[in-house]
């Protein structure tokens, strides 16, 4: 349901979220909303699963699965408008078909805002989970050099008593949900649970060098890429005979691009807010963003974007405004204390 919802920001196709995107977030929708529990608190709660941290299991309210399911709630109401608006004779189809009514769409409305999250107001943490923050805090770094999994290192009970994770799972969330979270908040969660990250997935570094990228911690957004690029390169995982580990690979080009590059797509348009190693002189690379392809050519003070398609491309620079990017056109930024349009 976050793919497709995704896809359809980046592409505005109608057409497949109309005749098949819709119909799959809907009935995600639909399941989510079915195994909300509400409790005594008023807030609605998610008993008994396996979030991202496979290190613990059967666990209640795991926050990444709370707020994804809140998400998709929250996207499917969005498509019910979108479709209204645009293509009222596919949504009454729709509608038959799922035997959708007024009376299920107004509960998943109800919704929205009691879904309990795990949020602590005072510190700005979110839990990962309930009672997670009553169990042991290890540190993973105690065990540094290590070339086995945190694990294998204390044993499945004692690290299901303790806080060490096997990887993103509140900053996952984080990662896919940015423009929900202010800056100052995913700082405060990337310091508190980083430390506590054993990265016994391959897929955990990538994520933490993009958030380090967005928090302004650019040593740890370096090691976490060169960590995650070595994961074949370098065989650190000790598993490449069993062939090169694919998603991680995707991990280290959003590294680049979403992480150093700060590339985000939203509803409005492409933003972009570079920050890159002090060891790298450029990167260039293209994208394809509402069927335009823009090339990007970026230094430490200078950023170059052309618009090489045939429409105009909203584009927001660091804190500026958006700025529609003429086709063939090509467009410069110049960095001082901040992004700014030339």
């Amino acid at each position: 349901a976050y793919a497709i919802w995704q896809y359809w920001i980046i592409t505005q196709d109608d057409e497949f979220l109309f005749d098949y995107g819709a119909e799959i977030i809907i009935e995600t929708a639909r399941f989510g909303a079915g195994i909300l529990k509400q409790g005594n608190d008023g807030y609605y709660h998610i008993p008994n699963v396996v979030g991202p941290d496979e290190y613990h299991e059967l666990v209640d309210d795991n926050a990444f699965t709370n707020i994804m399911v809140a998400h998709n709630i929250e996207v499917c109401l969005n498509v019910l408008n979108v479709m209204q608006e645009k293509a009222p004779e596919k949504f009454k189809s729709l509608m038959g078909k799922l035997s959708l009514t007024e009376d299920e769409i107004s509960y998943w409305k109800k919704l929205q805002n009691k879904i309990y999250t795990g949020y602590d107001a005072e510190t700005g943490i979110y839990e990962q989970f309930k009672g997670y923050f009553n169990l042991e805090d290890i540190k993973v770094a105690d065990y540094e050099p290590r070339n086995t999994a945190m694990d294998i290192i204390l044993g499945r009970e004692k690290t299901r008593k303790s806080k060490v994770i096997k990887q993103a799972d509140v900053l996952m969330f984080m990662f896919l949900l940015k423009e929900k979270f202010s800056i100052e908040t995913i700082a405060k969660n990337y310091e508190y649970y980083e430390p506590k990250t054993g990265h016994g997935s391959s897929l955990s570094p990538s994520i933490h060098s993009i958030i380090a990228s967005w928090i302004g911690k650019k040593q740890d957004a370096y090691k976490y890429f060169v960590q995650n690029a070595m994961i074949d390169l370098g065989n650190n995982m000790g598993n490449a005979s069993g062939g090169i580990h694919i998603a991680s690979i995707g991990g280290t080009w959003m590294a680049v691009v979403f992480g150093f590059a700060g590339v985000h797509a939203t509803a409005e348009g492409l933003e972009i807010c570079p920050d890159l190693p002090d060891k790298w002189e450029n990167v260039k690379f293209s994208l394809i963003f509402r069927g335009q392809k823009l090339d990007f050519s970026i230094n430490h003070s200078v950023i170059s974007i052309k618009n090489s398609g045939n429409i105009p491309v909203p584009v927001k620079l660091g804190k500026e405004e958006y700025k529609e990017l003429l086709a063939n056109r090509e467009y410069q930024g110049i960095k001082h204390d901040n992004w700014k349009w030339k």
